[in-house]
């Protein structure tokens, strides 16, 4: 928190600010051991991992999951039938947890 107190012309104090500054730290790095390509697509999303997936899922514009992909062993992932537009890609692995923004074109 800080306070500054400025004079005006007369020389006397009339303003005075209190300024909060705060910051964000929390942001998500990619994870490196995930490879999801290509990225726009229109037809297939591919996967390459150093960690098994667990699970994948396809989730809309709003949130909803679309489609749900539990214990695959299937490095890719077909989205031909979606029509063009932004989706989200949640992937689980025993350790880990990330999403990541695809574009269907």
């Amino acid at each position: 928190m800080t306070n500054a107190t400025f004079p005006d012309l007369s020389g006397e104090n009339i303003l005075k600010y209190e300024v909060t500054i705060s910051a964000i730290n929390n942001i998500q790095e990619k994870n490196p051991k995930i490879l999801i390509y290509p990225n726009p697509s229109s037809g297939e999303i591919n996967f390459i991992e150093n960690e098994t997936i667990i699970q994948i899922e396809l989730i809309n514009s709003v949130g909803q999951i679309i489609e749900n992909n539990w214990q695959t062993n299937n490095n890719s992932l077909d989205i031909s039938h979606l029509q063009a537009g932004i989706y989200y890609i949640r992937i689980r692995t025993k350790d880990a947890e990330f999403t990541e923004k695809i574009v269907k074109m």
